[in-house]
């Protein structure tokens, strides 16, 4: 759920503590990198902020990262966010 969710900073964030926990990247501004580890039990739910986008999915929409997974955000303009790889998954 996007309200339990916390914001995160650009650069690495380590998710840990308890299972099926959300985070919401920072506004979108071209040329900001966020790397995140999901180091939980669960899955993690990734939230763009705002209208902003990841992988040019809806506005707004997350995207969901397995346990023990990593990524890369990587914002390509003011609007939306890449992920690498493509499916954290």
């Amino acid at each position: 759920i996007q309200g339990d969710a916390a914001l995160v900073a650009t650069g690495f964030t380590l998710v840990s503590g308890s299972a099926d926990a959300g985070i919401i990247l920072p506004a979108a501004v071209a040329g900001l990198v966020c790397f995140i580890k999901n180091n939980i039990a669960g899955n993690l739910d990734v939230y763009p902020d705002g209208t902003d986008t990841i992988n040019a999915i809806g506005a707004g929409s997350e995207i969901s990262m397995a346990s023990l997974k990593s990524a890369i955000f990587v914002c390509y303009n003011g609007a939306g966010w890449y992920t690498f790889p493509l499916l954290p998954s």
